[in-house]
């Protein structure tokens, strides 16, 4: 029996270390943001946000060169707007047993620069 709960304590060990993200999207969406946005700050080109995203190994998942208005709502939702130029959606971590994606939408204004980050956080079902 104590065999049994030994295999037991590890398998669940294991599970939950797996399931952790990476440090930079620790407690919650809001510091994550924060962090990412210390990161790659408001006003920034995007080629500055390239680059970051080549050097950490996020995925660029799209980069959309359409420019949308100046506050027209973006498809992820929660108050995210275009800031009137283009935009690039980047995957920043992928992790866990039931794969959760932390999904980013850096939108830029007609000059190429920073104006707002999104994101959002999905996970899959069994």
């Amino acid at each position: 029996m104590p065999e049994i709960r030994r295999r037991f304590l590890a398998l669940t060990l294991l599970a939950a270390l797996s399931s952790c993200g990476p440090p930079l999207v620790w407690c919650g969406d809001e510091a994550t943001k924060e962090r990412l946005l210390a990161i790659v700050p408001i006003g920034s080109s995007v080629d500055a946000l390239e680059h970051e995203a080549s050097t950490r190994d996020w995925r660029v998942s799209s980069r959309d060169d359409r420019s949308f208005a100046k506050g027209r709502s973006q498809y992820f939702g929660d108050g995210c707007q275009y800031q009137g130029g283009v935009s690039r959606y980047i995957i920043v971590a992928e992790y866990g047993v039931l794969t959760t994606s932390v999904e980013t939408v850096w939108l830029f204004d007609e000059h190429r620069k920073l104006g707002d980050l999104c994101m959002r956080r999905t996970t899959d079902a069994l």
